[in-house]
């Protein structure tokens, strides 16, 4: 295993997603270096199913706090950059390449990405990438 800091680590919070998760975790592609898999109490396979993606799992009781379990992740995480991803968001296959070339890039600061969030209302919402 290489020593090198990943570019970019992925980091979900869950909770019984066992259902959705492997839809999301299957549209993960490179640049993805690293996944951080906060669990904030599930009592299905969701674990197994993110440790047999090659996630890092992460038991962190639920505080009722999004901010908290996210910063985590985050704090948990190897990569030079982040990305916070709900169970149920998918990133488009195209939107990868664009998410490569900026951090081929080398920048130092922030860039945002439009996830498309399997909601009943299929609402899009955009997502920054952070440096961490």
């Amino acid at each position: 295993m290489s020593s090198r800091q990943p570019l970019l680590s992925v980091c979900m919070i869950v909770r019984d997603e066992a259902e959705a998760l492997p839809e999301t975790l299957a549209r993960l592609a490179p640049p993805v270096e690293e996944l951080v898999v906060v669990d904030t109490g599930s009592r299905d396979r969701t674990r197994e199913i993110a440790r047999e993606a090659g996630a890092r799992v992460i038991d962190f009781p639920w505080r009722d706090d999004f901010a908290a379990a996210r910063n985590a992740g985050l704090e948990a995480a190897r990569g030079r950059f982040g990305l916070a991803l709900d169970a149920d968001e998918r990133v488009e296959p195209e939107s990868w390449s664009r998410v490569a070339a900026f951090l081929a890039e080398d920048r130092h600061g922030r860039g945002r990405i439009t996830i498309v969030s399997d909601t009943a209302d299929g609402v899009l919402r955009e997502l920054s990438l952070i440096h961490i």
